[in-house]
């Protein structure tokens, strides 16, 4: 019975130590430059230089909503363009980044999405005049950013977040 409560004492201590160290950790990261969040075109840039990392990564979440405009045919070859907008979400892979000496230098950005991505929406979804008219494919000079998030997260369990923004609208800054 003894010997149980000396071992239960001594793996709440452990316990509570291993907190303080993951919390010191936290504490001692020192972002040098940035985090910065720039749109160019449609690509999400994101970059900034950390230490005090130790050798646990650092991962980058994007996610992020298009829009493209579309174009009506009807039969006779006659175009209505920009008669409705398509949206599409994506969440690009979450890039992971390795300390060096516990450093990170990180200058990214996302790729832009393709016509090709969108799937080509019917003709009541492209709010063309009526069934009689066809879609174009999505051009890529069609396509423009909506919205927006970055969220940069230490590789701890669980995982600690150290920059999270969100564009609020079509246009506007990450926040």
């Amino acid at each position: 019975m003894r010997a149980s409560l000396q071992r239960l004492l001594l793996a709440g201590s452990a316990m509570v130590t291993a907190l303080v160290a993951v919390s010191s950790a936290d504490a001692a990261i020192n972002f040098h430059s940035g985090p910065t969040v720039s749109v160019e075109g449609n690509e999400i840039c994101y970059a900034f230089n950390a230490s005090g990392l130790g050798n646990i990564d650092v991962n980058v979440a994007v996610t992020a909503t298009f829009g493209a405009t579309t174009t009506c045919r009807n039969k006779g070859g006659n175009v209505a363009p920009g008669q409705g907008v398509v949206t599409l979400t994506r969440s690009f892979p979450t890039e992971t980044f390795h300390p060096k000496n516990g450093r990170v230098n990180v200058d990214e950005c996302t790729v832009a999405p393709r016509g090709s991505d969108f799937p080509t929406p019917t003709s009541q979804q492209a709010g063309c005049p009526n069934g009689n008219w066809t879609v174009d494919p999505i051009r890529t000079s069609a396509i423009f950013l909506r919205n927006y998030s970055v969220t940069i997260t230490y590789d701890t369990n669980p995982d600690t977040t150290l920059f999270s923004c969100t564009s609020p609208t079509q246009g506007a800054a990450c926040q």
